[in-house]
């Protein structure tokens, strides 16, 4: 994939594994799926689960908070009803993957 087609794709699969693509891309990728369904994501614990996310990216956040949080955010999936699981899943998924980017840095 080149520099061009990585702009013009919505094959997010292609986008994240694409060699220029940086760290901090791939953790904020799932912070902003999760702006898109925001008012799905009632439960604090779960927003705050994006937020650590999205400044653990930005260098703002240790990972021992990302872990705090993506533990919480996973209680709150697992007890959620089936039509907000998929957001909660989302919120818990943010800081999932914001430290396996981290912690597999030979993707970046």
């Amino acid at each position: 994939m080149t520099q061009q087609e990585w702009n013009k794709s919505v094959h997010y699969c292609d986008m994240l594994h694409f060699p220029n693509t940086s760290q901090r891309k791939k953790q904020l990728f799932s912070v902003a799926c999760c702006y898109t369904i925001w008012d799905l994501i009632e439960h604090e614990d779960s927003r705050n689960a994006v937020f650590v996310a999205e400044r653990f990216a930005d260098g703002n956040a240790s990972r021992e908070k990302l872990a705090l949080v993506r533990d919480k955010a996973w209680n709150n999936y697992v007890v959620a009803d089936y039509v907000t699981n998929s957001a909660y899943w989302s919120a818990w998924s943010a800081a999932a993957d914001s430290d396996y980017w981290a912690a597999n840095t030979a993707w970046s």
